[in-house]
């Protein structure tokens, strides 16, 4: 019977040339029932969060697994959390229980009781100073000795809430029920400053370049704080927002949750805000972090941890090989500046100076053209030249700009075709594990070569494939398992030369056949294309379809 391709959703997500972005939205259930996640942290192998309800820290894995470990102490109120001074230990506050955890890898916990009995210790800094939100102290943690310091605030019954390092190893932080923002130097030296708008509500509090930025619960605002102490107060557009968590953002922007909206908003110097919505109205995004990947943030009312990431953009057989060489163009849309950087590598998540790519800063309305040859993509670390994989990173917004992509021959410009651009959350959605490419050739005057790639953040996801081949009448003329990893190049991708799989498999002629691509092994995402190349002049690309 004959193999048939048919032109499918997947197909045609591939015959997209161009792609402006929105951040990808991504949500992870958590395994305990009303566990009521709060405080969130990037630490060792992911992210890491407080269960206030749940009483256990939690850690979201980079391959989307959640794990829990059990806090000893019983209904321990855990709600501050921080990657602190030991790289492979997250700190963490015990609110009901009075004391300041710390939990290993692989789950084990320390408890420091604070000095002050039923203290209510909430937020804390990387340097292990945290508040005291019913005793109305900062504490700091020595670990070393084994250490809680106390210092106690001037005014009786501040709440004092969120807490971050400043200038000179300074602390600020928020008093809730005072109404002020506080400041203590290390030797615990206290001066307060009381925010113009009266019941505001501080909570939580961020350092910037520009000073400390804070929530104001009560009032929907956000507020910041110089570190001379000069208090600057800014509206949100959504009324009774309930600004809650603050951190610092892709491009050290400032972002924040909005508990009763469902939405997460980012505020700029000026105080311009963009809010983006997130989560459904029961929802209550919490508190926030963020990598290199995007923003990260608990929903308390939904039990679950959230994502807002970058959305990528990934081209197809894109590289330099001469003569044949990609050509691109990025166009801003965006009314912010974009800075994007074209790398061969997705786990290059965090471009560097010495990774082969090209990059481009672009205004408003601004565009931007480079070619692979110019960036010498695939030289500098990949070795040598070579068609792959190529990824569009924004560096320091979640919003890509557009992007299209162009693969010419130098030597022949008429040999010329638009390359695929996708969406990496595209593919991670459809995960496809079947293709099918229709018009495969091997002939006297044209030849196809079969890009496969392998897509993942993770190492060690090569992909091992069964390539089977069929004529035009839907016979199988034969069948051979590959591996993408050692076919050359970068570990990401590979281009397979038609030939070389038909010489493989021992076909010496092939006109208008039919490839089916299964993956047999491996962890990664796979997509590919076709691009045939005829003596007259000419190159056309296909994409994948399904079978």
């Amino acid at each position: 019977m004959r193999f048939r391709a048919v032109r499918s959703a997947l197909a045609s997500l591939f015959l997209v040339p161009a792609l402006g972005l929105a951040a990808t939205h991504k949500e992870f259930p958590l395994p305990t029932p009303g566990a009521s996640p709060a405080g969130i942290t990037v630490g060792p192998g992911g992210v890491w969060f407080t269960e206030l309800e749940g009483n256990k820290i939690g850690r979201l894995a980079h391959n989307g697994v959640v794990t829990e470990f059990a806090i000893p102490t019983a209904d321990s109120g855990p709600m501050g959390i921080t990657s602190g001074p030991f790289a492979n230990d997250v700190w963490f506050t015990e609110s009901r229980a009075g004391k300041i955890g710390r939990i290993s890898q692989s789950g084990v916990v320390t408890e420091y009781p604070t000095p002050t009995a039923a203290s209510g210790p909430r937020g804390i800094s990387q340097d292990l100073w945290f508040t005291e939100f019913e005793a109305s102290r900062i504490g700091h943690l020595i670990p070393d000795l084994g250490l809680i310091i106390e210092y106690e605030i001037p005014t009786p019954a501040s709440g004092p809430s969120g807490i971050a390092v400043g200038l000179n190893g300074d602390h600020w932080f928020t008093e809730f029920r005072a109404n002020k923002i506080g400041k203590i130097t290390s030797n615990g030296r206290v001066t307060e400053f009381p925010i113009p708008t009266p019941n505001s509500g501080p909570l939580e509090i961020v350092s910037a370049n520009d000073g400390l930025w804070f929530t104001e619960f009560n009032a929907g605002k956000i507020g910041r704080i110089s570190f001379e102490g000069v208090i600057t107060e800014f509206e949100l557009p959504t009324p009774n927002a309930g600004p809650a968590g603050i951190s610092l953002g892709p491009s050290y922007a400032v972002w924040f949750t909005e508990r009763h909206t469902g939405r997460l908003g980012r505020i700029r110097s000026d105080g311009s805000v963009r809010e983006y919505a997130v989560s459904t109205a029961e929802s209550a995004p919490s508190d926030l972090t963020h990598n290199q990947d995007g923003i990260w943030f608990t929903d308390s009312a939904g039990n679950k941890v959230r994502a807002l990431l970058k959305d990528r953009l990934v081209i197809v057989g894109a590289g330099y090989v001469p003569p044949w060489d990609t050509d691109f163009r990025v166009a801003n849309p965006g009314p912010d500046w974009v800075s994007v950087s074209i790398q061969d590598s997705l786990r290059s998540l965090s471009p560097c100076g010495i990774c082969p790519e090209w990059g481009a800063s672009l205004p408003p309305g601004g565009t931007a053209r480079g070619t692979a040859q110019s960036a010498m993509l695939g030289v500098l670390m990949s070795g040598p030249p070579g068609i792959r994989t190529l990824y569009l990173d924004p560096r320091n917004e979640l919003d890509a700009p557009v992007l299209a992509a162009r693969v010419v021959n130098r030597a022949n410009p008429s040999q010329a075709a638009d390359l695929p651009v996708l969406r990496y959350a595209a593919i991670e959605a459809l995960n496809p594990t079947v293709l099918a490419f229709p018009s495969a050739r091997r002939t006297a005057d044209s030849h196809t070569n079969l890009t496969i790639a392998e897509v993942s953040k993770e190492a060690g996801a090569a992909l091992t494939l069964l390539i089977e081949v069929f004529s035009p009448t839907g016979e199988r003329l034969g069948s051979g398992t590959f591996d993408v990893s050692s076919t050359g190049g970068f570990s990401s991708s590979s281009t397979l030369f038609l030939p070389d799989v038909l010489s493989t498999l021992g076909i010496t002629q092939l006109q208008d056949g039919q490839i089916r691509v299964t993956k047999t092994g491996g962890t990664g995402l796979m997509w590919g294309l076709l691009a045939t190349v005829y003596d007259e002049g000419r190159l056309s690309v296909s994409v994948g379809m399904n079978p």
